[in-house]
């Protein structure tokens, strides 16, 4: 065998390997219209997911949400059984994150980026906010508005870690 071949090989198995290894994969998820709605959530797409315990590792559950230049986007838990986090990574990847923002319940989260510089895919992900073993269920809101909309006052702010909203 060849030194490229080899290389090839040992680089192939190693790309398998980390495929392999309980990744998770995104899915794209696209709200088409971009509303100017202005009651909480209202022209928002539900999706249920579930945060899992492989073997004593977290598995967040993942999308990929799409946004124009100049627009909002509006990401809520609206119900959860743990106490979970979403945090969401910008195409030049700038993160957002927020554990216990929103007033949907008590543990539920919210993230607003508004207004998106960026066209693209921002990927989402939802966690046990402290990095705890925990399985359960929730379901997330996601909306696309205009970026002066009610529904992304007070954006949070890029980088943000662990912010929370007082209750």
């Amino acid at each position: 065998m060849k030194a490229s071949q080899l290389t090839f090989a040992c680089v192939s198995a190693v790309a398998f390997q980390a495929l392999s290894n309980d990744a998770a994969w995104a899915t794209n998820l696209l709200d088409r219209a971009v509303s100017t709605c202005t009651t909480p959530n209202c022209s928002s797409e539900t999706y249920s997911g579930t945060v899992a315990n492989v073997s004593t590792r977290n598995m967040p559950w993942e999308a990929q949400v799409y946004s124009n230049t100049n627009e909002c986007i509006r990401l809520e838990t609206t119900s959860q059984v743990n106490d979970l986090e979403i945090t969401v990574i910008a195409p030049d990847g700038t993160a957002y994150r927020n554990d216990d923002g929103s007033s949907s319940c008590s543990l539920c989260s919210l993230v607003k980026i508004a207004p998106t510089y960026l066209v693209g895919w921002y990927t989402v992900q939802v966690n046990n906010c402290c990095g705890e073993s925990s399985e359960g269920d929730f379901t997330l809101r996601y909306g696309r508005y205009n970026s002066s909309n009610p529904n992304c006052a007070n954006p949070t702010a890029p980088g943000a870690a662990r912010a929370s909203t007082a209750k």
